[in-house]
């Protein structure tokens, strides 16, 4: 994956780690 996309994919991601808190972080 290009570098931009994986920032972008890990900001999407974090969003969604906030809203199932640190479940979904221990993934």
């Amino acid at each position: 994956m290009p570098k931009r996309v994986q920032i972008i994919w890990r900001k999407a991601h974090l969003a969604r780690c906030e809203l199932q808190d640190l479940r979904c972080l221990a993934e």
